[in-house]
């Protein structure tokens, strides 16, 4: 008949809806598993149930339709609960997300304002850096130029004051051995003590004391 066929496109449909939700909520699963559980005439509904797809013939029974309809409408007024709770429970996750992303955002805020404050300190002190190695360097070039041009002055000085030869053994910190000129003989030695007295004694002294 329209009435049971009705019935059936119903019940398909209710229980592919709750399927969706037990599937699509794993914490529904129980849930739903407790309402069950909890009530003691579940079992009757689902013989009720069976009996009316396979479209058996009984015999009216005012009493069974009561207590089918009573049975029914707590059952339905179980499901509404736990809809509720289910409600609640999508409410509390979604209000988690949304203050886990205002934490977030407010986060994001506070590094980027630390950002946009320590920015331009940051930049501030990279130039200082950059300008104070700068000057170093172009002090450090200028004190190698005046090395360059002093050795330049000791070495033109030490090769008008010795033979080229003996200058440039003396450069290079090799010994020198004593040679015999026509003008002139040189001969490197070492006094002992003669830091200690040249140090103690004024030039004039130290000539004397040693007879030149």
């Amino acid at each position: 008949t329209e009435s049971y066929i009705r019935y059936i496109q119903h019940d398909i449909v209710g229980k592919e809806l709750l399927n969706s939700s037990l599937n699509y909520i794993p914490k529904l699963k129980a849930m739903y598993k407790n309402l069950t559980t909890g009530m003691p005439d579940y079992g009757r509904i689902r013989q009720w149930s069976e009996t009316i797809r396979r479209n058996e013939i009984i015999s009216a029974n005012v009493t069974t339709a009561r207590e089918y309809y009573e049975t029914m409408a707590m059952y339905i007024d179980e499901l509404r609960k736990l809809q509720d709770k289910v409600r609640w429970t999508i409410r509390d996750e979604v209000q988690k997300v949304l203050t886990k992303a205002n934490r977030m955002e407010t986060f994001g805020i506070a590094i980027l304002i630390v950002v946009l404050i320590v920015s331009p300190i940051i930049i501030l002190l990279v130039r200082k850096a950059v300008a104070t190695i700068q000057m170093y360097a172009v002090n450090l070039a200028h004190k190698a130029r005046e090395l360059k041009r002093e050795k330049r002055k000791s070495d033109s000085l030490l090769f008008q004051m010795l033979p080229p030869t003996v200058a440039t053994q003396l450069k290079q910190a090799q010994t020198v051995p004593a040679e015999y000129y026509s003008a002139v003989t040189i001969f490197f030695s070492d006094i002992v003590g003669f830091t200690e007295i040249a140090a103690e004694c004024t030039p004039l002294e130290v000539i004397v004391s040693y007879g030149c």
